[in-house]
Order: structure tokens, then C-alpha cells, then sequence
């Protein structure tokens, strides 16, 4: 399974973030996270046991 980088970020500051980057303002460097959540508990409610098996299942069948 890939690894993947995640922020931590207040909402507000990810939508300055993302209206920055399309406006062309600010490009974001290559080590960045791609995937941004305003809180820890949006992470843990995200990559619950459900969806962690969702994720598992959905990485098995690209690999084939």
C-alpha cells in the first residue's frame, strides 16, 4: 500500500490555502501533504475500521 502525507489545518486555513494555489499565488512544494483535515478527530472519523477496510479492498483490486 502507498503511504500517504496528511496536514492538519483549521478549515479556514485550508480554503486561503487552496484559493492561493488556484489563483496561482502559491505553489505548493513537493513533500507537501496532498490531503489536508482541519482536526485529528476528521481524520479518525474518516480512516474509521469500515472505511480503512474500504480503502483495503479498493487497493487490492488496483493492484490486480
Amino acid at each position: 500500500m502507498k503511504k500517504v502525507v496528511i496536514g492538519i489545518m483549521s478549515q479556514d486555513n485550508i480554503r486561503k490555502r487552496v484559493l492561493a494555489i488556484t489563483r496561482g499565488e502559491y505553489k505548493p512544494r513537493r513533500h507537501e501533504p496532498k490531503i489536508w483535515f482541519p482536526s485529528m478527530k476528521s481524520v479518525a472519523e474518516v480512516l474509521n475500521d469500515d472505511n480503512r477496510a474500504i480503502l483495503k479492498s479498493i487497493a487490492e483490486v488496483s493492484q490486480r
